[in-house]
């Protein structure tokens, strides 16, 4: 009798708390809106505030003051936000830490952070009802150290156990880790719906923790051996491509330039690569790839070393995206650039085509950042419009606010000084010449 009422007392009070216990384990909801909701369960704090961390749109610099309902529960809600996944972090008590009541963490700036993903308009990289690829955690010594890879094996691969498949070695940006391409990139997805739309073949895509590495070395002597010798991967070079974004694209880029023997394709997203480079690479590598966002604040840079790629006739092909230095940009990278891996191509005359998911860009005249925060860079591939332009600056009503006609070069020094005495707001700068014009948008 004594133990049936012990066992009634547990059902009751257990029954009081679990609904406590089941509010402490709260997703971050977005809605329609693009507006995130948060809640953070923290009894005894005096103050918690959220702080975004990284990426030039979405929570860049944002922070937020949560608040407190009395019973430990702070909630706040965002502005809308940018499409896409976005860092963020909690100052409680002015002590910077994690949501605790978040049930997935992601590693970026050298520690674990939270995360939420907003809806956008784009489907390519969602979870879709297709056949999947699994991810594994891989294992392996390299110079007397115990190291770490992730693994994408396509769907089929422990079925088709005679198939051999190419290889793509994938790279995170500074302050990631070898998870970030899989959980904040979703390549995974990326990789399922395309072969799911038969828009590449099946491949396997490795990647590894390139910080404070010898990332080449790294990869030729240690990471690609192991693979060969534990997966089913074709090991010659026409099946071997490497790609990274940000520090991870100057780190593979020079990878394959410095062993030009051991890689076919080679991808750079949002980031300048500082080995040299000359025409001889033409004969070596079937394709090099650039991709980045046109208000990413590292613009100046990755536009000064595809330049150097200009001048010293290096092909190439660039493709520019709506966005900043943030992950919907290299998602859209990895989708553009595994559709043109692994099978021969051609480059156009002159080295820039710009392509955003199979719509042909206009690439003669290009302005970036849009967004002007002190400086913007002219970009053009016409002889005439790079030598004697005429370009227009007009604000939203039409009127025109300074007109040049001459180089380049000179008309985006004149437009800068004169954006700098221009109040915020919407700006239109027209580049043409006797049989081409383009207008661009710009906001102050």
């Amino acid at each position: 009798m004594k133990f049936k009422k012990l066992v009634a007392f547990l059902i009751v009070f257990l029954g009081f708390l679990m609904p406590s216990f089941a509010q402490y384990e709260i997703n971050t909801e977005v809605g329609s809106d693009r507006i995130a909701h948060l809640t953070a369960y923290i009894p005894n704090a005096t103050t918690v505030e959220l702080v975004g961390l990284g990426g030039s749109y979405g929570l860049y610099n944002l922070r937020v003051a949560f608040k407190d309902d009395g019973k430990g529960f702070w909630t706040a809600s965002t502005p809308a936000l940018e499409s896409g996944f976005h860092y963020y972090g909690l100052y409680v008590n002015g002590i910077q830490t994690v949501n605790p009541n978040e049930k997935v963490l992601y590693y970026g700036g050298n520690m674990w952070n939270n995360g939420i993903e907003v809806p956008g308009d784009y489907d390519f990289y969602d979870l879709k009802d297709v056949p999947h690829g699994v991810v594994c955690s891989q294992y392996y010594k390299y110079l007397k150290q115990v190291r770490h890879c992730m693994v994408y094996l396509p769907p089929g691969y422990h079925v088709n156990t005679s198939e051999s498949y190419p290889v793509l070695y994938l790279q995170h940006g500074n302050g990631e880790g070898e998870y970030s391409w899989f959980m904040q990139g979703k390549a995974n997805l990326i990789l399922d719906n395309l072969l799911a739309e038969k828009k590449i073949d099946p491949m396997i895509v490795v990647c590894e923790n390139g910080m404070n590495t010898d990332y080449t070395s790294l990869l030729v002597n240690g990471l690609m051996p192991f693979i060969e010798q534990k997966f089913r991967v074709k090991t010659q070079k026409e099946f071997r491509a490497v790609a990274g974004l940000s520090m991870g694209g100057n780190q593979t880029v020079t990878a394959a330039v410095n062993q030009i023997d051991y890689f076919n394709y080679m991808a750079s997203f949002s980031s300048d690569v500082t080995t040299s480079f000359n025409s001889s690479l033409n004969n070596s590598v079937e394709l090099f790839w650039l991709g980045w966002g046109r208000d990413d604040e590292w613009v100046s840079d990755i536009n000064a070393f595809e330049m150097q790629l200009n001048n010293r006739k290096v092909n190439h092909v660039t493709t520019i995206y709506d966005g900043a230095h943030q992950w919907i940009v290299w998602r859209k990278c990895l989708y553009d650039y595994c559709q043109l891996i692994f099978k021969p191509y051609t480059y156009e005359n002159p080295f820039v085509t710009s392509v955003e998911h199979g719509r042909v860009q206009d690439s003669h005249f290009d302005v970036f950042p849009t967004r002007f925060t002190g400086s913007l860079f002219l970009k053009t591939n016409l002889n005439e419009l790079q030598k004697n332009g005429l370009f227009v600056l007009s604000d939203i009503s039409g009127k025109t606010i300074h007109q040049y006609r001459g180089a380049i070069t000179n008309a985006e020094s004149k437009i800068n000084d004169c954006l700098v005495n221009c109040l915020p707001g919407v700006y239109f700068l027209k580049g043409q010449c006797s049989d081409y014009s383009k207008v661009v948008k710009l906001i102050k």
